[in-house]
């Protein structure tokens, strides 16, 4: 048979070698270099994966990936881990690590009563690891530790510090964990990486000693974000700041979105839920809800602390609920920047929230130099027990405090000024704006000339000149005497810099839900030509309607615009009304 020599035959007879041969022979060098590229193929791909069951089978696997050059990926399965050793991975590669569990409440790690870190991971390159990415997701960390007092450790549940890399923590649950240092259920900082918590619950965790109750969240230069999760019941003692939550960037963004904050969440100084600090960048919070979180003594910010040395602080369609409380300033928020810009937009203060011995029962803020805005929030029901305004305080030295369409009822002063709001301008070069809000029914107690309603401070500095303040197109209180600026509902303490106009002193007719009713003599009675007026009003509903029929569409006073979208009274709803 003339054959021609075929190596992928087993045998064959070949005329041209004239000889009978053993395929698996031949192949043998064919063999060796298909195994050779194959091998470079996994080996190029650079991804590991490992499927554990077992702590011992799980520190095996950390122990591995931290080694073994790849990118890694640890799969747990859907078991309770009761440790009697932390799990630990350190390494100094630049590559991915992602561990993920079965689910929250699925995939457990307990400390079975050992006082342990239940897992620490580190990436500790000396050069760049910005592709060091860590993720953990789908696991409950339950009753991690307490890490011994004074040991400064930080992260009773989980642990993670990088370099450049991003942290990532999803779908987690923490339980019961504690720590003397910061973050009680988790510690993420990375100096570049940006660390995003989400989807995550927290429940009674604490630290004793540092920041961070529940979580603490740093990066130098990156971003932090948390959004979807839920804080209930976490704590610091000792002199420490932020109950749940302690976010720090440099020169970053600090994001908080979508995320609750209930059930007795309680710092031992400033930040009851949130303290959010950054030196030159960003704070925003975002439809977030906020009930029953508190400061103890000498302390600011009953929900939030937010400060800025340069940037801007923006809070928009957050829900203070319930009785948010501060021992000083703030009752729900105390925010503050030298220099930038400070807005809250859309925002609900609207049960209680108190300042036991400071100013601003809802909200205290604060721009040194910048440029405060205001516009569509409503306060109602909030307390600043001794100090000024029940509802806000809000103050400025050489800025602009810009009030517009914003409602004030209901709020109060036991001993201080300003029932609804108290606004002080440190210097002369200070201007107020205040233009179509609802201040009603607001109450204050230093006797004499209180402010009820309003209380502006125009001439800190103690000279003569005053500051600029304008209060236009306002619905004010019964006894508000706007010619003389000087009665038991507005105060402004020097009038050579002041002027009014179309202001009105009538019933606003409210329903529960804060809406104008039919017939409201606010309905398109506001300004116009007044600045920063929004284009929907508190729950996103177009401005700027033809609210009374007259064929000229004005603005009406107030957090409502009346005829877009009004569903009629309701109890309160935010999360349903206000879009997203």
């Amino acid at each position: 048979m003339n054959e021609r020599c075929d190596p992928f035959h087993f045998k064959t007879t070949c005329i041209t070698c004239k000889a009978t041969k053993d395929r698996s022979e031949r192949m043998k060098p064919y063999v060796t270099v298909i195994g050779i590229l194959l091998l470079f193929i996994v080996t190029s791909a650079g991804a590991d994966e490992f499927n554990v069951s077992t702590p011992a089978e799980f520190q095996a696997s950390l122990s591995n990936a931290a080694t073994n050059g790849q990118d890694n990926t640890i799969n747990v399965a859907g078991l309770t881990y009761e440790l009697s050793n932390s799990l630990v991975y350190t390494a100094e590669s630049n590559n991915t690590l992602t561990i993920q569990g079965a689910g929250e409440g699925a995939t457990i790690l307990d400390d079975n009563g050992n006082s342990l870190r239940l897992l620490k991971i580190e990436t500790t390159s000396l050069g760049d690891d910005s592709n060091a990415h860590i993720t953990v997701r789908g696991i409950t960390f339950r009753n991690g530790g307490p890490l011994p007092v004074g040991s400064n450790e930080n992260g009773g549940g989980l642990h993670i510090r990088t370099s450049s890399a991003n942290v990532n923590v999803e779908n987690c649950g923490f339980d019961g964990n504690s720590a003397d240092g910061r973050g009680g259920g988790v510690y993420a900082s990375a100096s570049d990486g940006a660390v995003k918590l989400t989807n995550n619950i927290f429940s009674g965790t604490s630290t004793s000693n540092w920041q961070g109750g529940a979580a603490y969240c740093n990066s130098s230069n990156g971003d932090v974000v948390l959004e979807n999760n839920a804080f209930s019941g976490n704590n610091t003692s000792t002199n420490s700041r932020a109950g749940a939550v302690y976010a720090n960037t440099g020169d970053g963004t600090v994001t908080l979105k979508k995320n609750t904050f209930s059930g007795d969440n309680t710092a031992s100084t400033n930040g009851g839920a949130v303290y959010a600090n950054c030196f030159n960048g960003a704070v925003v919070l975002e439809n977030n809800t906020f009930s029953g979180n508190n400061t103890s003594t000498n302390s600011y910010g009953g929900a939030v602390n937010a400060n800025i040395s340069s940037g801007a602080i923006t809070l928009t369609k957050n829900t203070f609920s319930g009785t948010n409380t501060a021992n000083t300033n703030g009752g729900a928020v105390c925010a503050n920047i030298s220099s930038g810009t400070l807005t809250l937009t859309g925002n609900a203060f609207i049960g209680d929230s108190r300042a036991l011995t400071g100013d601003g029962g809802g909200a205290w803020v604060n721009a040194s130099s910048g440029v405060l805005i205001l516009t569509n929030n409503i306060f109602s029901g909030n307390t600043a027990t001794v100090g000024n305004g029940g509802g806000l305080r809000i103050g400025t030295s050489t800025g602009t405090a810009t009030l517009t369409n914003n409602t004030f009822t209901d709020n109060s002063t036991n001993e201080g000024q300003g029932g609804g709001a108290f606004i002080y301008i440190y210097q002369d070069s200070g201007k107020a704006e205040i233009s179509n809000n609802v201040i009603w029914n607001n109450t204050a107690g230093a006797g004499g000339n209180d402010g009820n309603d309003l209380y502006v401070e125009s001439d800190g500095d103690g000279n003569t000149t005053g500051s600029s303040v304008r209060v236009w197109n306002n619905d004010m209180g019964f006894n508000a005497d706007f010619a003389s600026a000087n009665s038991e509902d507005l105060v402004v303490t020097n009038t050579h810099w002041y002027t009014q106009g179309l202001n009105i002193q009538l019933n606003p007719m409210l329903s529960l839900d804060y809406h104008l009713q039919s017939g409201s003599p606010c309905i398109d009675a506001g300004n116009l030509l007044a600045g920063g007026i929004p284009e929907k009003d508190f729950e996103g509903d177009p401005r700027i309607m033809d609210g009374d029929n007259d064929g000229t569409a004005t603005v009406d006073i107030g957090a409502d615009e009346y005829g877009a979208g009004y569903r009629g009274a309701m109890p309160w709803k935010p999360l349903l009304l206000l879009d997203d």
